[in-house]
């Protein structure tokens, strides 16, 4: 009869995605369901009726010892923690340990354990954090790295609608309104990128296209900021066919450049370089500039917003390579960064090559 009831007991309980057990007041396992059996890698023969620090791995031993001793007292007992598990399985878990007493209520005759797998809710609230840290740092891009150049725009028209300045002063502010409104031109659409990056399942579009073409035209585009510094573009073996969302990989090359732009020292150069290796192709932008102290590279890596400022104070914010990042990523490829100070940058990313049939 004792074995029945066991039974029913047992078929209720596996199907209940928690970890639940009963232990007697030696710490044995009187009952347990199959999410024991398989996160420890033992059979329900090898843990019931087995003492618990022969089922657990030593870590969890250690730690939920005084927890068991107090349950076993008569106390309830709550913890949160991360653990791998023997299954292979890194994970955070959320449980009590109940004390079940005697009819009399005098003594405690067996100790309930309910453990819940938090992972993914841990993981949830996490990227949560992270999304709001960096709403956060986007609104105060938007508050003061939009707003400072603006208003100084609008100042600037003001002053000169009054006649407050003449044509030769109005010449020497024109270069930097100009900056100005690239700038601000620049972080706008980044602004709008990422926030349609943001929209759940956001559909790319990948398809075969020539790499070069990508090239060309963001060199196009950035000529004449390119002549301002006497900066020169250098492409090698990019005239090659790679496999993606051609859209995203434009943002990415262009981001790229105009980062490059901004941190490299006046008559010098940049070079875009391509090679293929195992299906990917492997670009590489690469200045002469100011290079990265340590300090700041770790913090873009840590996809950090932080403001920065070029070899002629041109403004950054850390938003452009976070964008590259995401969108190289849901490519299927990866970004890295190569940096020395005073000697130069190179920002490195893969993109997939065509499949033999053409996908």
């Amino acid at each position: 009869m004792i074995d029945y009831q066991k039974n029913i007991l047992r078929g209720l309980i596996d199907t209940i995605p928690l970890f639940i057990a009963l232990l007697d007041k030696e710490g044995k396992y009187l009952i347990a369901n199959k999410e024991y059996e398989k996160a420890f890698q033992l059979s329900i023969e090898q843990i019931e009726g087995n003492h618990y620090s022969n089922v657990l791995i030593p870590e969890l031993v250690e730690r939920h010892k005084p927890l068991i001793e107090r349950g076993l007292k008569g106390e309830n007992s709550y913890f949160k923690e991360f653990t791998a598990l023997p299954d292979g399985r890194a994970t955070y878990f959320h449980g009590k340990y109940t004390p079940i007493f005697s009819a009399d209520g005098s003594s405690v005759e067996y100790l309930a354990v309910f453990v819940d797998d938090i992972t993914g809710l841990k993981e949830t609230e996490e990227k949560l954090i992270a999304s709001n840290k960096i709403k956060d740092k986007l609104f105060s891009i938007i508050a003061h790295d939009l707003r400072s150049p603006l208003n100084s725009l609008i100042t600037m028209l003001e002053l000169a609608e009054m006649d407050f300045i003449n044509e030769q002063t109005w010449k020497v502010y024109l270069a930097d309104l100009n900056k100005s409104i690239i700038y601000v031109s620049q972080l706008l659409e980044n602004l709008l990128k990422w926030s349609e990056s943001q929209i759940v399942n956001q559909a790319l579009r990948p398809k075969a296209f020539s790499f070069n073409e990508i090239v060309e035209n963001n060199f196009h585009l950035f000529r004449n900021q390119a002549k301002q510094k006497q900066i020169e573009f250098l492409a090698s073996n990019t005239d090659i066919l790679v496999f993606a969302d051609e859209n995203s990989i434009d943002l990415v090359v262009r981001n790229l450049i105009s980062n490059a732009l901004k941190f490299s020292n006046p008559h010098s150069k940049i070079e875009i370089t391509a090679e293929v290796k195992d299906n990917f192709a492997i670009i590489n932008v690469k200045d002469y500039g100011i290079g990265i102290p340590n300090e700041i590279l770790e913090k873009l890596l840590r996809e950090e917003l932080i403001s920065t400022y070029g070899t002629n104070q041109e403004k950054g914010t850390g938003l452009g390579l976070m964008l590259c990042k995401e969108f190289v990523e849901k490519n299927g490829g990866k970004l890295s960064i190569a940096s020395q100070e005073g000697m130069g940058s190179t920002f490195s990313f893969t993109i997939p090559l065509p499949s033999a049939d053409g996908e």
